[in-house]
């Protein structure tokens, strides 16, 4: 990430952590920091698009650009929220962002009125300056363009549209690293498999038989866990360390501990004294997971961007980073520590006592990495800012990376193994969205309207045409075997929805987008790999890599 946190304002105001305080808790100071630094372009503002813009402008993104060429009709009127009656004939970019800049006065706006083919072809610098680009209701030519474009800038993509009951979003991005993830149920790293030496030595110093009643029922659960490890090394030799399987045997080592180590402990078995010994019995599921390295983080170590460094071209921060991590793994087998202990059952001072030990050792190892860091760069090229290490190395297990293919590359070179995978595996897959989708494309390029789009009000007539590019794209896919059997009901039902947008969809659609724009935008939580449809009618969400 080359902008680094120390870059972004100044830290929140109070006023800014109570208005913004629920979004706060999941992304933290820096990730709204990024949030309002962050400048997006949305191209078309359509229901979908503008209630993306909503879904942005409310958390407090920084700025935004709308392009749109078209004129407010009777259709935007009634799935617009952020158009009324004056707004009909008036450009519905200018239109919708009055209203939207009256939803945060900290957000600002402004909105290009061109055509977009033109301003790609006369100022394609004007993309530049955004941090993600969000096109919606684009032809498929002006997305072949758009995309080009974008992707020799290494600027995101996100393409989103609905039609009816189907939602539709495609993230187009070169690569895109993500430093935060925040995995679901991340295990603590505690170490208790590969204690450091400051860690061992003071869990050795400490005597439990010599403690009172009082100091016993107070000690952490994770030195009871350390020392449980030690007798059963002593039991099974000393490079020997519990697994899952010796679970019950490990456990009824921390259960002799908490009978027989301390005879005043007044034998009740509900005694607030054991407290400490019961959590320790609780984290045994966790403590026996060995430490290594996830497969995800081992990718990225070997990967052809540190695999040689090239520190004379422009290089991301997090590639000079991971380049630090890869030395400090080659060198001590393991990521750097956490240093962060969860909340557990103890007095202050020993609590305390630990959480010193952790954050001491997790330091030096941010310096470690720092220094293999400094080391390779030349002098006159800085290196990552010291806060984004210390983020670099507290995540160091979570890190990704996210590549998607182009348009182009989905054009030229398509899944087809998946497609046909899908196709066969359900006759109500998913896919057969996304294959619609793209006849409708070929239909708007043949007839300039999509399917069912009638002056007349008729939608029967545009089936058989529809059908045919159906079964062109099929053949393109290298799927022509299932051609007859694909579902007609698909094809009926497109052309019955006559490109219209459902406020319901489009909001849902859209709010999903905006979650993806925010990953994109704060690095943190990882982006769709690359294609998402989403069904109204069954209330599914399906994501393909195509």
């Amino acid at each position: 990430m080359s902008d680094s946190i120390e870059n972004s304002p100044s830290p929140l105001s109070v006023e800014k952590n109570r208005k913004y305080d629920r979004q706060l808790r999941l992304w933290g100071d820096h990730g709204q920091m990024r949030l309002e630094c962050a400048s997006v372009c949305l191209i078309n503002a359509t229901a979908v698009g503008t209630e993306i813009l909503k879904n942005l402008i409310l958390p407090g993104i920084g700025s935004f650009c709308i392009v749109d060429s078209s004129m407010v009709t009777d259709d935007d009127l009634g799935c617009n929220f952020f158009l009324d009656k004056e707004s009909l004939k008036l450009n519905r970019g200018k239109s919708v962002m009055r209203y939207l800049l009256e939803m945060n006065e900290e957000v600002t706006g402004s909105c290009e009125t061109g055509p977009l083919e033109s301003l790609i072809a006369e100022t394609p610098k004007f993309f530049r300056t955004f941090k993600i680009v969000v096109a919606t209701g684009i032809t498929d030519r002006e997305l072949q363009l758009l995309s080009a474009l974008l992707w020799g800038y290494n600027i995101p993509l996100l393409v989103v549209d609905c039609c009816g009951f189907i939602g539709y979003i495609r993230l187009v991005t070169e690569e895109h690293t993500v430093i935060e993830s925040h995995p679901d149920n991340a295990i603590d790293d505690l170490r208790i498999d590969s204690p450091f030496p400051e860690l061992q030595e003071h869990v050795d110093n400490l005597d439990l038989r010599a403690m009172s009643s009082s100091e016993l029922g107070h000690v952490p659960y994770l030195v009871i866990l350390l020392k449980a490890v030690s007798v059963w090394k002593e039991n099974h030799g000393m490079e020997s360390f519990p697994r899952m399987k010796d679970k019950q045997q490990f456990k009824s080592i921390i259960k002799l501990m908490m009978d027989n180590i301390k005879p005043t402990l007044n034998g009740n078995e509900n005694s607030p004294e054991k407290e400490n010994f019961e959590e320790a019995l609780k984290a045994v599921n966790t403590a026996l997971v060995p430490t290594k390295i996830p497969n995800e983080v081992m990718e990225i170590l070997n990967d052809h961007k540190v695999n040689p460094l090239d520190v004379n071209a422009k290089v991301d921060d997090f590639w000079l980073m991971v380049y630090g991590l890869g030395q400090f793994v080659r060198r001590h087998g393991c990521l750097p520590l956490r240093g962060s202990l969860p909340d557990m059952f103890s007095d202050s001072r020993s609590y305390i006592q630990l959480q010193q030990l952790y954050r001491k050792e997790a330091g030096r190892h941010i310096n470690e990495i720092g220094s293999a860091v400094g080391d390779l760069l030349p002098s006159s090229r800085p290196g990552p800012q010291s806060s984004s290490l210390q983020l670099f190395c507290r995540n160091a297990a979570f890190l990704r990376v996210v590549r998607c293919r182009s348009i182009q590359e989905e054009t030229d070179s398509p899944n087809c193994q998946l497609i046909r995978y899908e196709l066969n595996q359900s006759i109500d897959s998913s896919i057969n969205w996304y294959i619609i989708y793209l006849a409708a494309n070929r239909f708007y390029a043949e007839y300039s309207r999509y399917p069912g789009d009638c002056a007349n009000g008729s939608y029967e007539s545009d089936v058989s045409p529809l059908r045919s590019a159906v079964r062109s794209v099929l053949s393109a896919l290298q799927c022509s075997t299932v051609a007859n059997s694909f579902p007609d009901d698909y094809i009926h039902e497109w052309c019955r929805y006559g490109n219209s947008k459902l406020h319901s969809v489009a909001s849902f659609i859209a709010g999903t987008a905006a979650q993806e724009v925010i990953k994109i935008v704060t690095h943190q939580f990882v982006p769709l790999n690359n294609t998402l449809i989403y069904n109204a009618i069954t209330a599914s969400i399906d994501v393909y890599q195509l």
